[in-house]
């Protein structure tokens, strides 16, 4: 009897964590911007994953694709939002092969790319 109740509270606890894992993904901001020739997009979003048991995360991503092309976007800047989100996150076209992202705050940033298809990319912090 003891040894089927534990493992029927072993067998509640793992359904019960796996549900609590797989809660989605919420978008809580987005934006974009083509390059001035429009062959390219860049693109910002911020997702929420919840999760259960101290699973979830936030983080802003930014992507590059080209704009007549129905491919897979490429990540060119990825900011964890913990301890601190970015804010006021920029993309300027200094020219149709030069990207400048700016951004306020101190997030701590997990991935940046330095040049994608033959663009270079630059990521200034605004201090002011």
């Amino acid at each position: 009897m003891m040894r089927n109740l534990s493992v029927l509270a072993l067998s509640g606890f793992l359904a019960g964590a796996f549900v609590g894992c797989s809660q989605g993904n919420e978008t809580t901001w987005s934006n974009e911007s083509k390059s001035p020739d429009g062959a390219w997009v860049v693109s910002a979003h911020t997702e929420h994953t919840q999760g259960g048991f101290g699973t979830g995360w936030e983080g802003t991503l930014i992507q590059l694709k080209q704009s007549f092309k129905e491919a897979k976007p490429v990540d060119v800047l990825d900011f964890d939002d913990d301890p601190e989100p970015p804010k006021d996150i920029q993309a300027h076209w200094i020219s149709p092969s030069h990207l400048q992202i700016t951004y306020r705050g101190n997030p701590r940033i997990n991935f940046q790319a330095v040049k994608a298809f033959g663009m270079d990319i630059s990521v200034e912090r605004i201090t002011n």
